[in-house]
């Protein structure tokens, strides 16, 4: 089953390039450039995985991650910054990753990969 990635970012361009490596990795992707219209897009469809920068006009990407896990507790976060964010707020606020602006894009496949891992249930011993 394909999973499906939502990348929130106010940068069109930083946006595309996310979308054609993600999509490159098998992901579906959608997008949204702002915290409002990812809301809107998450309650039309659930994604896997919500991938946003924190910094963004408006919603930032904390409260974008606050109103994610109270709504829908089952999609995960994953956060992304250049503005020299701590990624222990990050984890504390509740976000199930961090990637650091300029992205490295093997940082960003395997943030997605980790959250996507601590979704699953684990294994019953057999």
């Amino acid at each position: 089953m394909t999973q499906t990635v939502l990348v929130v970012d106010d940068d069109r361009d930083c946006t595309s390039a996310l979308a054609e490596l993600l999509r490159s990795e098998s992901f579906s992707v959608q997008c949204a450039s702002d915290g409002e219209q990812a809301l809107a897009q998450i309650e039309g469809e659930l994604p896997d995985v919500v991938l946003t920068d924190i910094r963004m006009p408006g919603m930032d990407g904390y409260e974008l991650l606050r109103r994610v896990r109270e709504r829908f507790p089952c999609v995960r976060v994953v956060l992304m910054s250049a503005e020299g964010e701590l990624p222990s707020r990050s984890l504390r606020e509740g976000a199930h990753g961090y990637v650091a602006k300029p992205l490295e894009l093997d940082d960003v496949v395997q943030a997605i990969r980790a959250a996507l891992e601590s979704a699953r249930p684990p294994k019953e011993a057999g």
